[in-house]
């Protein structure tokens, strides 16, 4: 099995930017942290969740499926290597990880996460390896439009980076980075409650769009086929 994953170097930092759009679009609310994520949807009652710890490390496939919320998260890249047989990897302790990661597999390929059915919730740390990088987040809504997110950080420790739908649903998810490869790491995805109990203080501090979180509200949209 050929592996071109490398070590990555361990440095903690994350700022969040964001891209938008033109009307027509599902109308995505954006958080940065796990606490703001979860307080939107009901503790993420009814939502899949992945953590990738039940698969051997150094486990890779041309693409990984993964059932829950009500919807299946298929795993696969995008890129010069992406019909390879080992596109994707699992990368843990081996690779001085705290914990195991879904990751592209090569730094040329991009990481896809496509749902069927659509969800109108998704959320998870965010890597990039093994240098600094820029890892731009694409989202494709129900509406044909892609919402584009760059998440500004360097090596190492990731941030979180997660998102509701209000009037439609999400159908793909593309992680790309500035010439490194990107993971993920404790995933939720599925089709939640999103209409339980306003957000409490704590928690609004990790909500994407408002002040003191770095999100920068110039967004670009652009329609895509599905």
């Amino acid at each position: 099995m050929s592996m071109r994953f490398v070590r990555p170097v361990a440095t903690a930092s994350f700022a969040l930017v964001a891209l938008a759009g033109v009307a027509q679009a599902d109308t995505l609310t954006t958080y940065s942290s796990q606490a703001a994520f979860l307080a939107a949807t009901n503790g993420g009652a009814g939502l899949g969740f992945e953590n990738y710890d039940s698969m051997a490390s150094g486990t890779s496939s041309n693409s990984m499926s993964f059932t829950g919320g009500g919807s299946t998260m298929v795993a696969d890249a995008t890129g010069s290597f992406a019909s390879a047989s080992n596109a994707i990897i699992i990368v843990g302790a081996p690779f001085g990880l705290p914990s195991n990661h879904l990751a592209s597999n090569y730094f040329v390929n991009t990481l896809r996460l496509s749902f069927a059915p659509g969800v109108n919730a998704f959320a998870t740390d965010v890597w990039s390896y093994p240098g600094a990088s820029t890892l731009s987040i694409d989202v494709l809504d129900s509406s044909s439009v892609v919402h584009n997110y760059l998440v500004s950080r360097p090596s190492g420790p990731g941030g979180f980076f997660g998102f509701t739908v209000s009037g439609g649903s999400v159908l793909r998810v593309v992680i790309s980075t500035s010439g490194d490869a990107g993971g993920i790491d404790n995933t939720y995805w599925g089709n939640a409650n999103l209409s339980v109990v306003p957000l409490p203080p704590a928690a609004l501090a990790g909500m994407g769009g408002l002040a003191g979180v770095g999100i920068v509200g110039a967004i670009r949209r652009r329609r895509v086929a599905k």
